[in-house]
């Protein structure tokens, strides 16, 4: 059986990653913790200061990860071949090299595993401190299927560990020898009011988005940086106090409590998600996007 008939497969409605990939709880932290990560690698970080429109559209940025992410979990083969397709021709062209003088290219093969592996543990992550904890079978199980997806968009399994039991390790020499702190990482901090951007539907007016935005970045925000190992915070110079930590527990604690109450559709928003922005134009629909959805 092929990779990709074997991701195919993986992706039905009982699956662990299709259970757990849209829950807005874990998203909501899990989105600025994994943008920073992937930011701090210097691939990513001379692809993004050559190529992103992040500064200037950062919620244009934001949905197109949401899009990715979602289309990865809930969309049909066609949609996800043709993502993986896009995605990688998009990535050829972004080359170059950095202000060290170091030659990059974002189909660096480590590079872009890390790109993958940060976004499965900012959803792993993100259900332990916000969500609905998995346990030590479900990681596995989950981390299996991101590995099955990973083979359909290119990723090499040699650059990622082949078991979640083995991630610590991996994330340890990340942490330790790769990632590094630099403007793109420090502009995350710039952008924390996501004040810029388009309106991420056409019924909604920019003038009200832009309101909105302000205070749910900053919220998107201070979650991610709550996300990160202190080791991180303090290398990235991100202000985090004793009343950050207790706000950012007592913020946890409430959202993990939620759980009981909280229906189905609203644990698993994939489906809907992905129905609402299918109807979207421009770079903001899923079928219409254009090969930036994760970059």
């Amino acid at each position: 059986m092929s990779a990709q008939a074997r991701a195919g497969a993986l992706l039905g409605p009982d699956s662990i990653l299709c259970r757990r990939v849209s829950d807005p709880r874990a998203a909501a932290g899990g989105a600025g913790f994994a943008l920073a990560l992937q930011a701090a690698h210097p691939v990513v970080a001379a692809g993004t200061r050559d190529f992103s429109t992040f500064d200037a559209d950062p919620w244009g940025r934001f949905f197109r990860t949401v899009d990715y992410v979602m289309l990865l979990g809930y969309g049909d083969r066609a949609s996800v071949d043709e993502l993986a397709r896009r995605l990688r021709e998009a990535h050829r062209a972004i080359r170059g090299v950095d202000g060290r003088g170091r030659r990059y290219s974002a189909l660096d093969p480590a590079a872009y595993a890390w790109v993958h592996a940060s976004i499965a543990l900012a959803m792993i992550r993100g259900h332990q401190l916000m969500g609905t904890t998995l346990d030590a079978d479900e990681r596995e199980e989950f981390w299996s299927q991101w590995l099955e997806l990973g083979d359909v968009l290119g990723v090499r399994r040699a650059e990622l560990p082949a078991t979640w039991r083995e991630f610590d390790g991996y994330l340890t020499v990340m942490v330790d020898e790769v990632l590094e702190d630099n403007d793109v990482v420090q502009s995350l901090r710039a952008r924390a009011r996501f004040a810029v951007g388009g309106s991420p539907a056409r019924w909604l007016p920019a003038s009200l988005w832009g309101a909105a935005g302000v205070p749910l970045g900053r919220v998107l925000y201070f979650l991610g940086v709550g996300m990160l190992p202190p080791v991180l915070r303090g290398r990235f110079d991100f202000p985090w106090t004793p009343v950050h930590e207790a706000a950012f527990r007592a913020y946890c604690r409430a959202s993990k409590a939620s759980t009981p109450v909280l229906p189905r559709a609203l644990r698993q928003a994939g489906p809907v998600v992905l129905r609402l922005r299918r109807r979207e134009p421009g770079p903001f629909g899923v079928v219409n996007a254009d090969a930036r959805a994760a970059g």
